[in-house]
């Protein structure tokens, strides 16, 4: 990742501090491919409720809200090729785990959820790894 002003990684967690004076990105190249769809999902650590942002190749806005605390998918079709770009708006304050830009559309059912990199069942001892789908 590379890290614009106020954003740190430590333990990897990323963490926007609020020193940015203007919007402030963390960006990871050569993620998107044009017409592909992808599912993003990430937790929100900690936030001072206001508003953070992510495009796709500084493009593509996937959402512009202030996200509670909690883990967070939204499936989009990239327009553009590139980078996956988080953005602190010039107030945001908090921090982000877990960050997954897998190829595909994901449906969870109930009892499931995702974290650490797996797919895990609530209340079962299952748990598989999310693979990338095939082209």
């Amino acid at each position: 990742w590379t890290k614009g002003t106020g954003w740190s990684i430590a333990s990897g967690v990323a963490a926007s501090d609020g020193s940015q004076s203007s919007n402030s990105g963390l960006i990871q190249y050569n993620v998107h491919t044009s017409g592909k769809t992808y599912t993003l999902t990430f937790d929100v650590v900690s936030t001072n409720s206001e508003p953070i942002k992510f495009w796709v190749n500084g493009v593509q806005n996937i959402f512009t809200s202030a996200l509670g605390v909690g883990t967070h998918t939204y499936t989009y079709t990239a327009q553009h090729t590139g980078t996956a770009y988080f953005e602190a708006t010039a107030d945001f304050v908090g921090s982000i785990d877990n960050v997954s830009v897998v190829e595909g559309s994901w449906t969870l059912d109930t009892g499931w959820t995702f974290g650490d990199r797996k797919s895990t069942r609530l209340n079962s001892v299952t748990s598989r790894t999310r693979m990338p789908s095939s082209a």
